[in-house]
């Protein structure tokens, strides 16, 4: 007892913040030594042979014949659920959760944590889960408070500020902030297949494993994992542009109902402007987003030129076109860099999740949070003038160029001098985005300037595709990001 009460003392003795300080420190040297002893006996399970099943985040629970992973005093293995789960590749018959997936916010930790279930669970293996049916909650306050309150079967009890409809949805929501992200049956199947899943289904609760409590508020779900190999997932976005998006891809703004390429203005201003039989010429076509979608605009007898020099982002280009409803025979994709004078070029690179970003330039990008991103490698590549090839394989008029290389624009511009001075290119669209042109030593008047000095009247390209000219290129202040047109007099779409 006395060892206690001099501890005790001594305790009280030390200031308050420097206990809060004491106190989290050695939360976070049990919850070290937990992991540690947790992942030594997942390695001796896996070494003992046998099958292993999962459930994940099951708190107290105990189910015979599967493992419980939390950090709960009584589960089997004290692990937390945000690292990299302690097991091989395919080494895990099944896995199991009740409403877990939801307290992970997206797209990352969610993307790594399924990432991690289907890397664990061996081919043939089922991942089961039980989420809160979020999409159900808003159609019932959709349909009215009577509806929504008599639908209510949230088995967590309401907190005592939930006073109407309204403070219940957001209690579900966010549920005093454990909750991070809301499902229902379109993007929960979305979200497993973009882990690998091959197969993915809406189930029925299920007495012998699901949760009697969670049965009347919960979607249900069951994922295969059929290969080795996570299985490629093709998204379609609201324009009808199909690509394929992997685990690790930076989309969260392309999914379900959005768009591939992210200036809708742009967008509404070509679709507009393109018609059949048209030729496009794609500068910085990156994986395809506004070429897919204008080779549909000009369909048929129109016929669009991509240009993307890197190696992975050329390979992205590649396989998306070729998934793309047939029309990938009226794609013509090229490898060299576009620029000023035909030889070789350095592209220095970004990590793959900003690979749109790639550029001749040593640019310094900031992500939200002031987070610094810059290149990590860099490329040797093949740079041809669009004179040049326009003249190789005979491309006598171009109606839509559009440029996007990251700070190069006037570059590219005086490597179609030739075109332009014969009048043989009628719009161009093309980016101005003062992060890039810093990194390029160029300023966005130099761009401006370059492409006024052949003739062509300047826009800025606004919402919904509203074009807005720029009557002095010295007393324009360009903002942080836009896309603007250049078109000769006569041409074009008319607004």
């Amino acid at each position: 007892m006395f060892p206690q009460r001099l501890h005790k003392l001594l305790f009280a003795c030390v200031p308050s913040r420097l206990r809060r300080v004491l106190g989290l420190a050695r939360q976070e040297l049990a919850r070290e030594w937990w992991q540690y002893q947790s992942v030594r006996k997942a390695k001796d399970l896996m070494k003992a042979g046998g099958s292993i099943r999962l459930e994940l985040g099951g708190g107290g629970r105990s189910r015979p014949g599967w493992l419980n992973v939390d950090l709960a005093a009584s589960a089997d293995l004290r692990l937390d659920l945000g690292r990299p789960l302690p097991f091989t590749d395919q080494s895990v018959d099944a896995i199991y959760s009740s409403h877990v997936l939801e307290h992970f916010s997206y797209p990352v930790p969610l993307r790594s944590f399924l990432s991690e279930c289907f890397r664990i669970l061996k081919v043939g293996g089922t991942f089961r889960a039980a989420v809160p049916d979020g999409g159900r909650a808003f159609r019932s306050y959709a349909a009215g408070c009577q509806q929504f309150v008599s639908d209510r079967h949230w088995s967590h009890p309401q907190p005592n500020w939930c006073r109407c409809p309204m403070d219940d949805l957001n209690f579900l929501a966010y549920m005093d902030g454990h909750h991070h992200f809301l499902f229902d049956e379109t993007n929960l199947v979305i979200r497993l297949k973009e882990a690998g899943f091959g197969e993915v289904s809406l189930v029925e609760y299920d007495e012998a494993i699901d949760l009697p409590e969670r049965r009347d508020q919960s979607l249900f779900v069951t994922a295969v994992r059929t290969s080795a190999d996570p299985q490629p997932l093709w998204l379609a976005d609201k324009r009808g542009v199909t690509w394929r998006v992997f685990s690790d891809d930076n989309l969260p703004d392309r999914f379900y109902g959005s768009a591939y390429f992210n200036d809708a203005g742009t967008l509404d201003f070509t679709q507009r402007l393109l018609r059949p039989g048209m030729t496009v010429i794609d500068v910085g076509a990156h994986w395809g987003e506004f070429a897919l979608f204008a080779v549909e605009c000009v369909q048929p007898g129109g016929v669009v030129h991509a240009f993307e020099p890197t190696a992975h982002s050329y390979s992205r280009l590649k396989e998306n076109t070729g998934h793309s409803r047939g029309q990938s025979g009226c794609m013509v994709l090229n490898k060299p860099a576009v620029w000023d004078h035909d030889g070789q070029a350095v592209i220095n690179t970004f990590p793959q999740h900003y690979a749109t970003w790639n550029t001749m330039g040593k640019p310094k990008m900031f992500l939200p949070g002031g987070k610094v991103i810059e290149p990590v490698s860099s490329e040797v590549v093949e740079a041809v003038t669009l004179d040049t090839y326009s003249q190789r394989r005979q491309v006598s008029h171009v109606d839509l160029l559009k440029i996007d290389v990251e700070g190069f624009e006037a570059d590219v511009i005086r490597g179609c001098s030739e075109m332009l001075r014969q009048s043989r290119i009628d719009t161009i669209i093309f980016e101005i985005s003062r992060a890039p042109l810093k990194g390029a030593g160029r300023s966005a008047r130099e761009t401006l300037e370059a492409i006024a000095s052949h003739g062509l009247r300047i826009s800025r390209i606004g919402e919904g595709g509203k074009l807005f000219p720029i009557d002095s290129i010295e007393s324009h202040e360009a903002p942080f990001f836009a896309n603007y047109v250049a078109k000769r007099a006569g041409t074009g779409e008319q607004q």
